[in-house]
């Protein structure tokens, strides 16, 4: 790496004064009309607006000199007069330099509306301070240092404020988080951060790249792992009793998205100085043996990623170690004649009893045994001499043309107690019509569900049936007859793959599908298939 100095101005990574190796290159600090050049000959946008007379290394890796926001006490949080609690507006931090000798209070005000989703989590978690934002919104906030108790504004020596754990959703760029800086500053990055950085009307935002969630979140300022470091900032600031700060979390409309984002913030980092706090002794999750049904998040993931203890154990740590094996066998749907209790969907028969069909043992890996009900609401009708089965794997559900099905799929434990299953796959086969286009088409509305998987070359049709796209509508647009069926859901040829949808089920005791079949003269009923996971997606 080589530095590009405009108007007069270079700084490397001073890191002498810090205490640590000067020859350790792995962060850069950057300073006023100062860029640097990577080995491809990248020149990130990196002006800053400092004085000539502030630079060099962050003065405050003492534990004495170093505000430490995990130290101070929460006297109240209501920024935005959004809560939880009532009075005063804004997050007052009591006494955040314990260590220093001086009582000195940081209180955020916002200064723009204020969106949150869980304001009740505001304040501080472990050494960091914690702000929630709506995704699809930002807040304007400053910070400001008083004397303790007072409203007497506090002029602060130069000072680190560390912005870490910048990340979003899985959809590159939905629920992204910005940090926006108003005042002067400098800012360490580490040379392999993820952070995205930008300068725009004298502003320089700081921004998230990658995935991440709550359970990578670091446990300590001065106990970052290096994928820690890398989705942070560190801002120094000089001589200053206040800076603002523009916190946006990117819109996100998905109905999964979780809404929100947590913005974290601290005092000084492991960043740039040596840590002076055990780091974490747990084990990582890498070394877990994840639970049956379940497989090892991703390496990107789990990196850094500890356990809440000294061993991994399913009870604390499948959360956060582990993620649905969708493909396992414990979480294959069956449905067979051999697990049929009783058939009288609707009423309709061929068995008599209770209505609904009930099978037994729908998922005969999972190690206990779950039921499967399901029922119709009034209205259901079949063709008179069709019958509904189940073969293969596969359940077959006739519906007179013309005719509709409200079907509830509810699951049960042996005692007959609703119970809670998923996440799984359910698909849905064989979608065609009547040769006469339109006449005889099969229609099926879905709620309440994760995702769904098409083929890449499907004639099936995919509509939205709200604004989230929560609840879509998926219909046959081609002609098909009883010898095209499937008979085996786990070879599946690839033209009966254009004719699916798989759909993956979240964790529930139900869930709810409208099955139609549009008029046609001559025409008695058309099958509705139904089978667990297929080699559509395993």
């Amino acid at each position: 790496m080589r530095v590009l100095s405009r108007l007069g101005l270079v700084l490397t990574a001073a890191r002498a004064s810090s205490g640590l190796d000067a020859s350790d290159d792995t962060l850069v600090l950057l300073q006023t009309k100062s860029a640097v050049i990577q080995e491809d000959g990248h020149v990130p946008v990196v002006d800053t607006s400092l004085d000539k007379a502030f630079k060099g290394s962050p003065p405050d890796c003492q534990p004495a000199l170093r505000m430490d926001i995990g130290k101070s006490t929460v006297v109240y949080s209501n920024l935005g007069n959004m809560g939880p609690d009532s009075g005063p507006e804004g997050i007052l931090y009591r006494n955040v330099l314990a260590d220093s000798g001086d009582e000195i209070d940081l209180h955020v005000s916002a200064l723009s509306s204020y969106t949150p989703k869980q304001p009740q989590g505001n304040g501080k978690v472990a050494s960091f301070g914690r702000i929630n934002v709506a995704t699809g919104t930002n807040v304007a906030t400053k910070f400001s240092f008083y004397e303790s108790g007072t409203q007497t504004p506090v002029i602060m020596k130069p000072f680190t404020m560390s912005f870490v754990d910048l990340d979003e959703q899985r959809d590159e760029g939905m629920g992204r988080e910005y940090i926006t800086i108003m005042d002067e500053h400098e800012y360490i990055l580490t040379k392999s951060s993820t952070v995205l950085v930008t300068r725009e009307d004298g502003q320089t935002t700081f921004s998230s790249s990658t995935y991440g969630s709550g359970q990578d979140n670091p446990r300590g300022a001065m106990a970052l792992t290096k994928a820690q470091k890398d989705k942070s900032v560190q801002v120094v600031f000089p001589e200053i009793a206040s800076f603002s700060v523009t916190l946006t979390a990117g819109a996100h409309p998905a109905h999964w998205s979780g809404n929100s984002r947590n913005i974290l913030f601290a005092g000084q980092t492991n960043m740039w100085c040596e840590p002076d706090e055990p780091l974490p002794t747990g084990a990582l999750c890498a070394s877990m043996e994840c639970p049956s049904g379940f497989k090892q998040k991703g390496k990107k993931k789990l990196a850094g990623v500890f356990c809440a203890g000294e061993d991994c154990t399913v009870e604390d740590d499948t959360k956060t170690c582990c993620t649905a094996d969708l493909c396992s066998n414990t979480r294959l749907l069956t449905l067979s004649d051999d697990n049929i209790i009783r058939n009288n969907l609707g009423n309709q028969g061929p068995d008599s009893g209770a209505e609904g069909i009930l099978f037994n043992d729908v998922f005969p890996h999972r190690g206990e045994t779950i039921k499967m009900l399901l029922s119709a609401a009034e209205g259901y009708e079949k063709a008179t001499k069709a019958t509904n089965n189940a073969r293969g794997n596969i359940a077959s559900i006739n519906l007179v043309t013309g005719g509709r099905a409200d079907l509830t799929f509810k699951f049960f434990d042996e005692n007959d107690k609703p119970v809670k299953v998923g996440p799984f796959y359910i698909s849905f086969l064989d979608f065609d019509e009547h040769q006469k286009e339109g006449k005889a088409r099969e229609y099926l509305t879905i709620n309440s569900f994760k995702k769904y998987v098409l083929d890449d070359n499907t004639v099936v049709r995919a509509i939205a049936t709200n604004d989230d796209e929560s609840s879509m509508t998926f219909h046959s647009t081609t002609f098909g007859i009883g010898k095209d069926n499937v008979r085996n859901s786990k070879k599946l040829t690839d033209e009966q793959k254009t004719k699916a949808v798989s759909v993956l089920i979240g964790k529930g005791k139900q869930f709810t599908a409208r099955f139609e079949v549009s008029p046609v003269r001559g025409s008695s009923g058309r099958f509705l298939q139904i089978a667990g996971a297929t080699n559509q997606v395993c």
